[in-house]
């Protein structure tokens, strides 16, 4: 399992109601971090997240208790290092993305350590919102923190909705890759298993491709080649010409199986 298969790298849009913590702030406090935050967000979205770093800072140190302060500043700090890992001159061209629930900051960041701290201090001042713990749970896993990434990812679960369906699928696509990491491959299997029967309109063909190819992974490691070869057949079934059905093909043909034909054994498990 590849932690980049699950990273989508975007801006962060959690800009509302902030200031708004259990704790009172004098309005002055609550309108220059409101003020900070949107300045913080205008450099994001034009891709210059060193400058946003220090503007989401200056929000978490007027608001200590807001979570949403925490959060972005985590956020940005993960962005800004993934731009200079991939860009020397400090600027970077991602494809944008309006949900923060479909964004991972997997890479660890300039500070990994203060990253995650934010991140848990988000989740510690706002426990019940889903999207604090997927991204905590995302930072943990970066870390190799494998247990208390897990435990998020289920907290997370709890929290969602039925109709959070994106969302679901996501966290038991984590959840998967997790146990895949782990060499937990039964475990694996059943999140991936969850994971792909979940109706997420809007996934998109590469990402449904690819949880299906990840669970053919699993159910090859835990010894069930023909379940993981009707899997791979879904993989490319969903996406024929893309990256994913590509490694599926060639996996079957290593195999010495067709592609076209299931085995008279194979029962998928995601029929």
């Amino acid at each position: 399992m590849k932690l980049g298969v699950l990273m989508t790298v975007g801006v962060l849009m959690v800009t509302t109601a902030i200031g708004q913590s259990a704790t009172p702030t004098t309005d002055s406090a609550s309108t220059r971090a409101a003020r900070y935050t949107e300045r913080g967000t205008e450099l994001q979205r034009t891709n210059r997240y060193g400058q946003a770093v220090e503007w989401f800072h200056k929000a978490v140190l007027l608001l200590p208790k807001d979570a949403k302060a925490h959060f972005n500043y985590g956020w940005a700090l993960d962005n800004e290092y993934t731009t200079r890992k991939n860009n020397s001159d400090g600027t970077i061209s991602f494809s944008m993305s309006a949900d923060p629930i479909v964004l991972g900051g997997l890479l660890p960041s300039r500070n990994k350590q203060q990253a995650l701290s934010e991140y848990e201090e988000a989740v510690k001042l706002a426990p019940a919102v889903p999207m604090y713990r997927d991204q905590l749970g995302l930072a943990l896993w970066s870390a190799h923190r494998y247990d208390d990434a897990i435990l998020q990812y289920k907290a997370e679960l709890s929290l969602l909705s039925t109709q959070q369906q994106l969302a679901r699928r996501q966290a038991f696509s984590s959840l998967g890759g997790i146990y895949f990491e782990v060499r937990k491959y039964d475990l694996a299997v059943e999140y991936y298993s969850q994971c792909v029967k979940v109706s997420a309109p809007g996934q998109g063909t590469y990402s449904e491709s690819a949880d299906h190819f990840e669970l053919a992974n699993a159910l090859m490691k835990a010894g069930r080649p023909a379940d993981a070869y009707a899997e791979w057949r879904k993989t490319i079934e969903i996406d024929p010409e893309g990256n994913y059905a590509s490694e599926a093909k060639q996996n079957l043909k290593d195999a010495g199986v067709s592609s076209d034909e299931a085995p008279a054994n194979s029962t998928s498990v995601t029929k």
